[in-house]
């Protein structure tokens, strides 16, 4: 199956790193001499089903070095839904289906992407990937997350994520607040409902009751998927996380 993949590469600078590099997005900040966002767009060339690219990034204005990378530039939003949105919109033809990664994923691998992409059910309008902290721990010892504890285990989000565009037609509003709240899981909690809540606070709620709890409040299928990659989930937040990856594993 081809797939097209959009990378998401605005929303704010945070501080430190800001200060360090004076950039516009975290796609521009320089790795080991190379932009961050270089290494995401080349993992993606390098997967078959991998057909189109495009890059939602500020003012929709792309480097000439990342030109021959790129299929299509969108502006990137004030958020991550606009962003989504902005890019989803420069697909020409839109697809069915989208392959969306964070500008901010220097780790991310061939074998993540492809595993992440193997596991979608194609009935799902919303697959989101999710790290084991063992699985993290092990491989990412100095790497800080944002865990949840859950009946199956102690969890992270992913940064990969597939979406149906039409899923956005009447819950943009909703998936916005979601995203504004994705480091803050009671508050993700609460728009699942009182039951969410309890199960959360004792550790007893299930993913497959997550899974059916948003598929319920989005109206259409939202799958959870397990990655046993746990670079599919480092991010690059501030100028400590920066210097960490740069030192212990981007040799």
């Amino acid at each position: 199956m081809q797939i097209s993949a959009l990378v998401l590469a605005g929303g704010i600078v945070e501080e430190s790193l800001r200060e360090k590099f004076n950039v516009s997005s975290k796609a521009f900040i320089p790795l080991n001499g190379r932009m961050m966002v270089e290494y995401v767009l080349d993992t993606l060339s390098s997967i078959s089903s991998v057909d189109k690219i495009a890059i939602a990034i500020p003012g929709g204005e792309l480097p000439d070095e990342l030109s021959g990378k790129i299929n299509f530039v969108a502006p990137s939003g004030k958020n991550i839904i606009e962003s989504l949105k902005n890019g989803i919109s420069s697909f020409d033809p839109v697809p069915e289906k989208i392959l969306v990664v964070t500008c901010d994923s220097p780790l991310v691998s061939r074998e993540s992407i492809e595993d992440f992409i193997s596991k979608c059910d194609d009935a799902s309008a919303l697959c989101y990937s999710y790290v084991e902290k063992n699985t993290s721990v092990a491989k990412f010892p100095e790497v800080r997350h944002t865990y949840v504890k859950l009946k199956e285990g102690f969890f992270c989000g992913g940064s990969l994520i597939l979406v149906s565009p039409s899923i956005l037609n009447d819950t943009a509003n909703l998936l916005e607040r979601v995203t504004e709240m994705r480091k803050k899981p009671w508050q993700v909690a609460g728009l699942l409902g009182f039951k969410t809540i309890t199960g959360l606070l004792f550790g007893t709620l299930s993913v497959p009751r997550l899974e059916a709890k948003a598929t319920e409040l989005l109206g259409e299928k939202v799958q959870g998927i397990l990655s046993p990659y746990p670079e599919s989930a480092v991010n690059v937040d501030d100028i400590n996380e920066l210097e960490v990856i740069e030192r212990k594993y981007m040799l």
